[in-house]
């Protein structure tokens, strides 16, 4: 039998000083963790600092070194991989594209921990089934081929069948990484709407900083030293951690967009003004586009540019030139390609 942990038996994981790593090397250090009931946790961090070995060892308990780790108040060190299967399901990045089954035997084997010995599905087994595929908006494709499907989908029938293990915490490593900008989105979005409807928790491995910020009810962020420090995405935004973690001499995290910049290593001074009638779009895509190649807005520099409804007017001294489009304003302004350089 599991022993119940003191920690409240509605939490779907707990870390209790937990120190992980391979032979004895350690990787993160006495980190102790909650994670909430029905909701989206990222686990951010730069390659290397050991996400993947903290995955697997609340998945499968192999790379723990010392601590705990309780899911759903059982403490997790004495179950089998049996008994431990019921409480957690683990989604890698990817499976093998060739894999020659349909979508609905994928999805099945979540069934595997409750079936009997030789595998009979029954009833319940199979509407538990069906409402997994609906539930990831897989409806018509029970009978497709994995090898078939695109790699959104197979994501999803992925997620499907852990689903279908009916487990309280979900893991998933690096589930946007062969995915197009579309399916990413969507699959965070998918992510939330199973946690609020199934109230399953989510922990998800991931670099997708920028939409974890709009879709994540909480950051797990695990540094360079091994420390692992949690929070509301907004709460450590405004506390300058994400910058601390994320900012280097090339790049910075920027508290107020929730956005990655990228720095330029010597910025030219602009000044820029927006005349009225003149959209608050315009504006700030020409910003975007100045700050992308290497300028920065200050009042007080010689080049100027005036930013009209329908084109923008560069001024150095009594040079000024009119551009009608973006793409012909970055050609005027570009580093070494430019009238202004």
């Amino acid at each position: 039998m599991a022993k119940k942990t003191k920690q409240s038996s509605f939490s779907p994981l707990s870390l209790q000083t937990l120190t992980t790593g391979y032979h004895k090397k350690e990787i993160s250090k006495s980190i102790s963790a909650e994670l909430c009931e029905a909701t989206v946790t990222a686990l951010i961090g730069t390659n290397g600092c050991g996400k993947s070995t903290l995955l697997n060892a609340i998945a499968f308990g192999d790379t723990v070194l010392e601590g705990n780790i309780a899911i759903s108040g059982v403490n997790t060190t004495t179950l089998t991989p049996y008994n431990r299967s019921k409480l957690v399901s683990y989604v890698q990045s990817q499976i093998n594209p060739e894999l020659a089954i349909t979508v609905e035997e994928l999805v099945a084997m979540g069934r595997i921990p409750y079936i009997n010995a030789i595998g009979t599905l029954k009833q319940h087994d199979k509407e538990i089934i069906h409402r997994a595929i609906l539930s990831c908006k897989l409806k018509g494709f029970e009978k497709r081929k994995v090898n078939s499907l695109s790699d959104g989908e197979r994501q999803r029938a992925l997620i499907a069948m852990a689903l279908a293990q009916q487990t309280p915490l979900v893991l998933l490593d690096e589930p946007t990484s062969h995915l197009d900008l579309n399916f990413r989105i969507e699959l965070f979005i998918l992510l939330r709407e199973i946690a609020q409807l199934h109230r399953t928790s989510f922990l998800l491995a991931t670099h997708e900083i920028n939409l974890a910020m709009q879709w994540c009810d909480a950051f797990w962020l695990l540094n360079s030293r091994g420390e692992l420090i949690c929070g509301v995405p907004e709460e450590l935004a405004l506390q300058g951690i994400i910058d601390e973690l994320f900012t280097t001499s090339r790049f910075s995290y920027n508290a107020l967009s929730g956005k990655i910049n990228v720095l330029q290593q010597a910025r030219r001074g602009i000044n820029v003004t927006r005349i009225e009638g003149t959209s608050c779009e315009t504006y700030e895509w020409t910003l975007r586009l100045l700050n992308r190649i290497g300028y920065e807005n200050i009042p007080t520099a010689g080049l100027s540019l005036v930013v009209y409804p329908d084109f923008w007017q560069i001024a150095s001294g009594k040079t000024v030139i009119t551009a009608t489009s973006l793409a012909e304003l970055q050609q005027l302004l570009y580093p070494n390609l430019n009238t202004f350089a």
